[in-house]
């Protein structure tokens, strides 16, 4: 039996094993050394200790599988810089947004 060892921190980390599941003809087992952190969509991060803890997770979006399709198709070039004009006190600034967390968290102050 071959064990291959991968640290998952990026999409395209993920597809990396992806492929070696693939890869193989025989069945693979998936081997995660706990405890791992899980980044959800909105950057929000829950640690996983232990294989119950990854069950129940499982079961959760078992129950709810609109979770697991948020859209994840715009790609944005970084860095972007984005101009505001506050029209109350005529004060022009702009800032510049470098990741798709600092973005993601740009546009979530306009929600409250």
């Amino acid at each position: 039996m071959k064990f291959i060892k991968s640290a998952v921190n990026t999409v395209a980390d993920y597809q990396k094993v992806v492929d070696n599941i693939n890869a193989n003809a025989t069945d693979d087992i998936v081997k995660i050394d706990f405890p791992v952190t899980m980044v959800y969509y909105n950057y929000f991060e829950k640690l996983i200790l232990d294989e119950a803890d990854f069950k129940s997770l499982i079961d959760y979006w078992n129950l709810y599988p609109d979770l697991l399709s948020k859209i994840n198709g715009l790609n944005i070039n970084y860095p972007i810089t984005v101009n505001s004009y506050n029209i109350s006190n005529q004060f022009a600034s702009s800032i510049s947004i470098i990741s798709d967390q600092a973005f993601f968290y740009f546009i979530k102050k306009f929600d409250s």
